[in-house]
Parts: structure tokens; sequence; C-alpha cells
């Protein structure tokens, strides 16, 4: 038997895992991700929650600018002698309006050197056509927006943007004379500045139009910020030219890939004529306008905002008369300058002033016949023979000179206003009515003794043929206005009368869409208008008279008619005379 102690040995324990303790980790890291991923939730909706509201902050801001200006436009609206009574910078000031706070100002000008501040002499009340930028800057809620618009006087046919008229070539094209300018347009459109880069061949004139052998005539009236000298560029492809009031300033003609030449000019604040033409033969194409002037430091395109479509119904310039292919006279009928005293034929002489313009240098030109007369200087064609445009026979006689123009005067091609009423069709009016909204209609035909009576700015659009006959008239009260567009013919008979109880053209504009029209007036007729018929003919016939200013494409005067020029109407326009209501328009920059 030993007598070793006894050792009591312990039982066996199998280790335990500790399960316990992972449990618990992974619970503790579950309730991380789970407070994480709710935070970020939570966090994220914050986020949206803070950028709708934002939004929401943003949107009412601009809604109390626009608002701002809409006040501001309406002032000028009611208040037609808001020139005055407003003045060039604050119109209002941190004013309370929907809910946030909101300045306005009002500035003579436009920006179009691209420095953010319009471009004018400070001065509202110096000129009226002057445009004017209202800039509304709102605040609501700790958010600021600004927005600008445009104030433009408009006599109904003005507005942004140039006069785009497309030519398809009828011979080969090597130079711009290569193209008749005074033919019908092919294709008629608008664009808001001359800025076409350089397309290549794939690329179309219009669409649907061709990707050679045309030309292109971009046409309307650019506005000149302030005095001085101004440099204009193009850049074309092929050849091109820009002209300001008819004086060629860049010449870029002929054949050749895109090239940039300048010219140089000065030029008065204002609106001016402008007219910018390119050709393409073949390949790649391309035209873009340029400028650089005071106040501004490097060449830029010139912007939309310098331009408006269209030219004045007088013409600008020395043009009372101008005609881009003819003048014949026939039978005793006159040609004269009036004075405006009386609705009687002054038979009177324009002075040194040419009493007509015709672009033609062709034979027969102007062609006169049958103690037929003009009593005044006739200016024929650049660089035109008078020997050759000029045809005289029994007795007929211009009591001035004649003289070759070194440039053609430009010719604006005329449209079809927006925002007419919806056409109403054909019409016939035969009893007397007192007209004081626009109206729309396809043909229109005023006889039967009517005395239609105009009141307030009202401008009559006929798609179709304008007819007024069988003494029938339209008379402009005092202060009215009245702008007819005509798309067919326009005749004016049988003693019919437009005006004559004013006998002041500048109430009554007409302007003829169509091409290949006439505006005839016949049968001891009487009309007094300023006409705007780019592509349509004035024939005035048999006893008929007519007082204004006429720009289109031809006259035609025989058997006794007078065709009086108003000379003291040029360079006008209605509003400029104030003879009529001012109109306006709203151009959004923002």
């Amino acid at each position: 038997m030993s007598n070793r102690p006894m050792v009591r040995r312990r039982p066996f324990r199998r280790p335990q895992p500790r399960h316990r303790g992972v449990a618990m980790l992974l619970v503790i890291i579950a309730v991380a991700m789970v407070t994480v991923l709710s935070l970020s939730f939570l966090s994220a909706q914050s986020t949206t929650t803070g950028i709708t509201r934002n939004l929401s902050r943003v949107a009412q801001a601009r809604q109390i600018a626009s608002s701002a200006i809409a006040m501001g436009m309406a002032q000028i609206q009611a208040d037609s002698e808001w020139r005055s009574s407003l003045t060039h910078g604050v119109w209002f000031f941190d004013e309370s309006l929907e809910g946030g706070t909101v300045t306005l100002l009002g500035r003579d000008g436009i920006d179009l050197n691209g420095d953010g501040i319009p471009d004018g002499d400070g001065d509202l009340t110096d000129d009226p056509t002057d445009p004017v930028t209202l800039t509304a800057t709102a605040t609501f809620q700790g958010v600021t927006q600004t927005i600008h618009a445009v104030v433009r006087q408009s006599g109904g046919e003005q507005q942004v943007g140039l006069t785009t008229e497309f030519f398809l070539a009828t011979r080969s094209l090597s130079n711009l004379s290569h193209t008749d300018w005074n033919a019908t347009p092919d294709y008629v459109s608008t664009a808001e500045q001359v800025n076409q880069p350089r397309l290549d061949s794939s690329g179309e004139a219009w669409p649907g139009g061709p990707r050679d052998e045309f030309a292109v005539r971009y046409s309307g009236r650019i506005t000149i910020p302030v005095s001085g000298q101004y440099t204009f560029w193009t850049d074309s492809d092929d050849g091109s030219d820009l002209w300001i009031d008819g004086v060629r300033v860049v010449n870029n003609d002929d054949l050749h890939s895109m090239r940039l030449r300048s010219g140089s000019i000065q030029l008065t604040a204002g609106t001016h004529d402008f007219v910018a033409r390119y050709f393409e033969w073949y390949g790649d194409f391309g035209m873009i306008v340029s400028w650089q002037g005071p106040g501004m430091s490097s060449r830029q395109v010139i912007p939309p905002e310098a331009f408006t479509q269209g030219i004045s119904a007088a013409p600008a310039g020395d043009t009372p008369l101008l005609v881009s292919t003819s003048i014949t006279l026939s039978n005793n009928a006159h040609i004269a300058a009036w004075s405006g005293s009386s609705d009687d034929d002054d038979e009177g002489s324009a002075g040194s002033i040419p009493l007509a313009h015709i672009n033609a240098i062709s034979s027969g030109s102007v062609s006169m016949s049958g103690n037929t007369r003009i009593n005044g200087n006739v200016n024929i064609g650049p660089n035109g023979n008078p020997s050759v445009a000029v045809s005289l026979s029994n007795n007929a006689a211009i009591d001035g000179s004649v003289s070759a123009m070194t440039v053609a005067m430009p010719i604006a091609a005329a449209s079809m206003p927006t925002g007419l009423p919806a056409n109403q069709g054909n019409a016939s009016w035969n009893s007397s009515q007192v007209i004081n909204t626009n109206r729309h209609y396809g043909n229109l035909t005023i006889s039967g003794n009517s005395n239609i009576t105009i009141q307030g700015d009202v401008t009559i659009a006929c798609t179709g043929n304008f007819v007024i006959a069988n003494n029938a008239r339209i008379d402009v009260n005092p202060g009215a206005k009245l702008t007819i567009y005509v798309g067919g013919n326009m005749t004016i008979s049988n003693n019919a009368r437009i005006l004559s109880d004013a006998a002041d053209p500048t109430r009554c504009q007409i302007i003829m869409t169509g091409n290949n029209r006439d505006l005839s007036m016949d049968t001891n007729s009487r009309m007094w208008a300023q006409v705007r018929a780019p592509s349509s003919r004035l024939v005035v016939s048999n006893n008929g008279r007519f007082y204004g200013t006429f720009v289109g494409r031809a006259l035609s005067a025989n058997t006794n008619a007078r065709v009086n020029i108003a000379m003291n109407l040029v360079g006008e326009t209605p509003q400029d005379s104030g003879t009529g209501p001012a109109s306006y328009a709203l151009d959004w920059l923002d």
C-alpha cells in the first residue's frame, strides 16, 4: 500500500465557446449600422427637403421679380408721360410684394457690350424710340433673384431680330453681284442675329433648302448705343458685305473659305438701317457679323437685342420715294413734292433733296411719256448711266437733275405681324361703324358709302385682298393710328378715301407683304398714308391722288394721276411726329 497522499481530481469539464460575448458584439454592430443608416436616411430626407424648399424659394423670388417687371410695364402703358414722370434709375426700392421684397430699375438703353450695364445716355426723355431696360431684383426668405427685360416702342410691325431672305442661284456665283437682289426671295425667315458658324456641305440653307448655290440677305435696323466710331466684321464662306444706312462698311466679296474682313464707320446713337449679304457657291458655308465700338473691350458677335426687323414706313434718310425696279408715268401723270399744308396738289419741288430714288439702272428704268413730269431730282442705281436709265418722250420732263447713286438703297422685306386675333375669313362691310380692336381677315371689302372710323391703335390684317370702293371712306380719329397689312392686292377705287379727314399720312401705315401684288388707286380715289411694299407696285390712275411716302418694287401712274410725296415726313415715324399714341413691346431677357 502506497503511502502517497491521495490527490482529489476535479471532474473534467469541456471548454465552452464564448457565444454570449460574440452575440453581444454582433448586436452592438447591428444597432450601430441601423443607427448610421437611420441617420443617413434622415440626413438625406433633410437634404432633399432642404433642396425642395430652396427651389421653392428660388421660384417664388423669380415670380416676385417677374411681377415687378409686369408692374413697370403696366405703368408705361397707363401713363403717356412716363418718360418724364419716371427717371433713369430706381423706380421703386425694397417694396413688399408677394411675401418678399423687390427693387425695380428702369434704365435708358440696352446692354450691347456685355458688361451688364445698359448702354444708353441716361435720359429717358430725349428720344421716344430709345429702348429701356427693366431690372428687377427680388428677395424671398433669404434667396435673391434678378430678371431683366427690355421695353421697346413698337409701331405694330417691329420685332426683335432681322428679316432673312434666301435666293436660289440662277447662274454661277463668284461674287455678290451675280445675285438679283431685287428678285422675289425663294424663302423668307427671321434670325435673331447674323451668327451662322461654318457648316459643311451636308448643311442646308433653310429647312428642306439647298446645300449650295444660294445667297442670303439679312435686313433690319441696328441700335447704336452711344455715338462714336464702330468697326464691323464679316466672317463668311463665300463672299459677303455689310451696309449701314446705305453705305458699304465691309467688303468681303468673291469666292473664298471662311475669311474675316472689317471696316469702320462713325455713327450716332440711335437706330440705323442694317443690311448684310453673303453667297454660297460650293462646299462649306457660313456667315458671322461682329462689332466693336465705344466701351467694348474686344470684338463680339452683335447680340439679338441690337436688331429690330423692318424699316420705318417713312424711309430712313432722304428717300421719301424709293423703288427697286421701275417708275413709269404716262398721259399727264405727275410726281411732285407735297408740303402737307393741305390736301391739294402742291406741284412743288423737293429742292436739293432727291424726290425719287430707284435702284435700277437698266434701259428705261424711269419711263415717262405724254406730258408727264417729275418735279425734283431723281437718283438712279449705282454707277448707272442717266441717259440709258431714263427715257423721256412726248413732252415728258424731269425738272431737277438725274444722278447715279454710289450704292443701292436697302429695301427691307415685310411680313404679317405675330399675335393677330383669329382669322375671321372673308368679310364685306357696307355700313358705317367704329373699329377699335385689331381685326384679321382673308379678303375684306368696304363699299356702299360706308364710313369706317378708327379709334385707338388698330391693326387690320388681310391675308388676301383688301378693297375699298364706291364712296366708302376710312377716317382715323385724332390721336389714333391705323396699320393695314395686305397679303394680296389692295384696291381703292370710285371716289373711295383713306384718311381724308386729317390729310395726315402718319396716321396710316400700309404694309404689303405679298409678292408681285398691286396697290391700285383709280377714278378719283384719295389716300394719305405711308406705304411699304417691298415686292409690290403702287399704281395710280384716272385722277387718283396719293399723298405720303412709298417704298416698294415699282410705281406706275397714268391718266391725270398725281403722286404727292410728303417731303416733311422724311426720316420720321408716326410716333416721332406726335400724331398717334405709342405702343410698347416687352422682350424678356431671362
